[in-house]
Parts: structure tokens; sequence; C-alpha cells
């Protein structure tokens, strides 16, 4: 028996206090590897393949996806950098774990999809030349193990934050079990003026905008705004809290949409809140993507918030207090997408601190894919002037031409080498 006679019937919690141990490290890692590795590729891809003379990420379709993507990556690397560095402090965050690893393997999911999205069938044909197929096929098991995602969403996370992190309900309970009337009045006392308090906020800082609310000092710009549409979201979240607690009581884990839709939303908060932390070690190549990925976060907790006030039932008064001005949030801008994807091919610090942990093979299809996107940055300025050309034909005659300089031309020929190979798809003699 692990642990001796002392742990005997006392399995389960030893398997759940392991489990919320490693959910948060194992499995979010594995899908923040397949997602750098996803983002990586696609970007590179994205400029080398080229459709009706145009690189892909030229395609607003194209940088629908690849945006998003690179917002997830960040996110993710900010949300694992914040959890690991609570495990580095001896410190066991069990729901953190839970929104780690729910929220990084559906992102995995998500994000390979785009990924296939954007390189067609380059990665349909399985074979060495197709670095996207494993990833894809590791997708079910990240979903399913160490908690499936749909309890995780369902029951685990908003169930286990409920209990773990009111300031409240956990003592009450357990002042109500060991039967001491005088301080569970007490705590009801302060519960009581808890709600009335997150009432108050929640539509203060809905109708402000947040700028009542107290953010870190010095906090400018974009960022500040960010702070205080992450309090006002703080504060929604709290009153709907307390109103689905007076509604349901202990019936509350039954209400798994319910449960559902307050997860999303702790999730999206979450998100922020980390995204702002990890701002401070980025410099300010990043800006323009945290403000498209915060844009959007919000937007989508905005409607989260009109959607659990919908499943409630509840009255114009209480949609008033949350959204007194609605969704007033809307999504990024397709200018600042397109502003976002040109940062994203063109600026190497970005697309390099973001796929930090790829690492490959020498001469491997991913070193080619690579090499290829290194020259095709090259090669642009050449291709604005001259045109694109794709065949080694065109080339020479540009050379002749003398459109082209010796250097140019050599480029040009290896890239076009280059661009063959990485098009390539895999065939086998049967």
């Amino acid at each position: 028996v692990i642990g001796g006679q002392a742990m005997i019937a006392k399995g389960w919690s030893m398997l759940m206090e392991s489990l919320s141990l490693g959910r948060g490290v194992s499995l979010p890692s594995l899908s923040l590897a397949g997602v750098e590795l996803s983002l990586k590729t696609s970007l590179e891809y994205a400029l080398i393949r080229k459709q009706f003379k145009q690189s892909l990420y030229r395609f607003q379709g194209v940088a629908e996806k690849l945006v998003p993507m690179a917002a997830d990556t960040l996110t993710m690397k900010a949300m694992s950098n914040f959890h690991l560095n609570l495990l580095d402090q001896g410190l066991n965050p069990s729901v953190s774990s839970a929104i780690l690893k729910y929220h990084h393997t559906e992102l995995l999911r998500t994000n390979i999809n785009h990924a296939m999205d954007i390189h067609g069938g380059k990665t349909v044909m399985l074979g060495q030349r197709n670095y996207l197929s494993d990833i894809y096929q590791v997708v079910p098991i990240a979903i399913t193990v160490e908690g499936a995602n749909i309890l995780t969403r369902s029951m685990i996370i908003f169930g286990q934050g409920l209990m773990r992190c009111h300031p409240f309900l956990k003592e009450e309970l357990e002042s109500l079990e060991k039967k001491d009337t005088v301080l569970f009045n007490r705590l009801l006392g302060h519960h009581l003026a808890h709600i009335i308090g997150v009432k108050i906020k929640s539509f203060v800082f809905a109708i402000s905008g947040g700028r009542l609310a107290k953010i870190p000092k010095g906090v400018k710009g974009f960022e500040k705004n960010n702070y205080q549409q992450l309090a006002t979201l703080s504060a929604s979240f709290a009153f709907l809290v307390e109103i689905v607690l007076m509604k349901f009581g202990p019936k509350i884990k039954f209400q798994e949409s319910v449960n559902g839709l307050f997860s999303d939303l702790l999730i999206k908060m979450y998100s922020i809140s980390v995204l702002l932390k990890y701002r401070q070690v980025l410099d300010n190549d990043f800006n323009d993507l945290i403000r498209w990925s915060v844009q959007r976060q919000v937007h989508e907790s905005q409607v989260l918030l009109s959607d659990i006030c919908g499943q409630l039932n509840f009255s114009l008064v209480f949609r008033w207090i949350v959204l007194p001005r609605g969704v007033n949030q809307p999504l990024p801008s397709v200018k600042l997408q397109n502003k976002v994807v040109n940062q994203l091919i063109n600026n190497p610090n970005l697309k390099d601190t973001l796929t930090s942990d790829v690492l490959y093979a020498k001469d491997s299809t991913l070193d080619i894919l690579d090499q290829a996107y290194t020259l095709a940055v090259e090669a642009e300025k050449v291709y604005k002037r001259v045109g694109y050309v794709d065949s080694y034909e065109a080339i020479d005659a540009l050379l002749d031409k003398q459109q082209i300089s010796i250097d140019e031309h050599q480029l040009l020929s290896r890239l076009t080498e280059l661009r063959r190979k990485i098009l390539a798809v895999d065939d086998y003699e049967h």
C-alpha cells in the first residue's frame, strides 16, 4: 500500500492530489509544443506558399487563422509560465491546473485545425514530409486523459473554484458542520455585505468602463484600459456567482451547462490576467498582438455574461446591473488584424519568441522550411521590384535582361528549389 497503513482507503484523494499536480504540467506542455509548432510552420508556409502570385498570409481569410494562433500561443506561454512558477514555489493550485489542462488541450485542437486549413493538401498526405500529422493524431489523447474535457469544464473548474476561492462559503459550511452558530452568523453578515458590495461594484464599474477600479500604479495607454476591463469583468463575475448560489444552493453542481459558462468566463479572465502579467517581460513588439488578444477575450467575456443572464432568466434589472452598456467591446478590427499578421511575418523577434521551444534536426523538413522562410523574407524585396517568378527559366530570363543581380539570381533559384521541396508530398512505390 502506497503510504503504508496510514493511507489505507485514501487512494482516491492521493490520486486527485497527484492529478492536480501533473495535469498542469504534462498535457499542457505537450499542447503548447504542438501549438508552437503549428504556428511556426503556418507562418513560414504562409509566406513561402503563393496563390495568384501572392503569399497566403496576404489573404484575410488566412490572416483570420494566423493571428488567433499567435494570440493563443502567447496566452498559453503566459499561462504555463505563471502556473509553473507557482509549482516552483511549492504550491499546488488545483483550479489553475484544471484550467491549464482544459484550456491548453482545447487550443491544441483548435490551432492544429487552423494549421491544417492553411497547409491544405500538404498535410493530408501522410509521410515524413508531413510535420503536422502526428500532432493532429495526438489530439484525442490530450482531450480525454487526465480528466476528460467535458467533465473538467462542466464540473471541476467552476465547482472546485467556487469552494476554494469564495471568501466565505467554505468557512460557512465548516461552521455549520461544527454547529458554531456565532461564527456562522458573523460569516453570514460578512457574506451579505460582500454581496451588496459586488453588486454595487458590478454596476459602477460596468457603467464607467472600469474607470473607478483600482489598478496597478504607473500603467498607461491600452494596458490601463485592459486592467479596467478586467476589473469590470471580475466584479460582474463575482456578483453573478452570488446570484447562482442563492438561486440553486447545493444543487449548483447539477447545473452543468451554467457551470460550463462560468468556467469559460473564468478562463477568459484568467487568460487576460496572465497576459497582462507576462506583458512585463515582453518588449513593445508585442503590443499590437496583446491588444488584439485582450480585445477578443473581453468581447467573448461580455458575450458569456449575456449568455449567463439568459440561461438564468434574469430580469432586465439584473441584466442592467451586469451589462448596463450591453456587449460594448467589439471584436478586433480587420485593420488591427492585418497589422499584426504583417508583424508576425516580417518581425523575426515575434515569431522566434512565440515559437522558442521548437527544435528540429538538421536537413529535416522543418529545417528546410525554416531555410526557405529566411530566403523568402529576403526575396520579397526582389519580388516587389520584378514580380513573382516560380521557374528557373523565368529567373534566368531576368538575369539575362539584367533586371536582377547575380546574387539575387542565386537567392531566387535557391528559394525556388527549397519551395518545391516544401510543397512536395511523400509518394511510395507499392
